[in-house]
Parts: C-alpha cells; sequence; structure tokens
C-alpha cells in the first residue's frame, strides 16, 4: 500500500492522523480484531483494505460509534470476501466531527475504495491527510 503513498501530489499540506496499530506496530486484521477490547469509545474515521499479490482500498467511512460500526463491518458478507486476498485489515483515527466528512472525502478521492461511504456529506471540501502506510 506504499504505492499509493506517491499517488499523493507532494506539494499538498497533509496532516498526520496516526492511524491505529496494534500492540507489535501492526495494523489491525478485521477478523481478529475485538472492537470492545481493542477500540476506544468514540468516533472516527476508518479504512478497510486487503493485502495481497493485489492489495486493494475497500471502504473509507467515518462514525459516531467505531466499535460498533466495525462490528457489523467484520459481518459483512461483501468484505469478508477479500479476506482471501491475503486478508482484510483495519485501522482508524479519532477525527474530530467537524472534519470527518472532509478527511473521508479526501480519502474516497486518493484510495478510490470498492465500497462507498454512505456516511459522509459528498460535498464536504476534502482535508488532506496521510493515508495509512
Amino acid at each position: 500500500m506504499a504505492v499509493a503513498n506517491r499517488v499523493v501530489e507532494d506539494n499538498v499540506k497533509r496532516s498526520d492522523p496516526q492511524w491505529r496499530r496494534n500492540a507489535k506496530g501492526k495494523f489491525f486484521r478485521l477478523a481478529d480484531i475485538d472492537p470492545p477490547a481493542d477500540m476506544p469509545e468514540g468516533g472516527g474515521v476508518y479504512v478497510i483494505w486487503h493485502g495481497g499479490v493485489k492489495p486493494q482500498w475497500i471502504v473509507v467511512g467515518h462514525n459516531r460509534n467505531l466499535r460498533d460500526h466495525v462490528e457489523k463491518i467484520k459481518k459483512d458478507q461483501e468484505v469478508r470476501s477479500y479476506e482471501v486476498n491475503g486478508g482484510v485489515f483495519v485501522t482508524w483515527s479519532p477525527i474530530i466531527e467537524n472534519h470527518r466528512d472532509g478527511v473521508v472525502n479526501y480519502l474516497i478521492q486518493v484510495l478510490k475504495p470498492v465500497k462507498s461511504s454512505v456516511t459522509r456529506d459528498a460535498n464536504a471540501k476534502p482535508i488532506a491527510v496521510y493515508i495509512p502506510g
């Protein structure tokens, strides 16, 4: 996924959302994450992708209750179908609420995920951040 970082223009000023990783410094595998234990309460922006030979961004979005939302995504058959492609991974950042739509819009423009997020204002001005990687 590091290749995707190069797609972003170097002259764009971006913020570091400090995408969350596990205790070993790796991104969480969606199948293994226990949202009540691994995620803090509250909302934020999330990014889900699959690894493998041809990694691909699956979905980007935000929610006021990330724990419950990620638990629902874990059960989504379409998302789970990507597990055979090198595993499905998730990360998140507790972006403040009034910036979430803009961050999600930026990430969707840059990452071009397979699924679109229905939890955003598509008209919000994009807010540039570093992508997970």
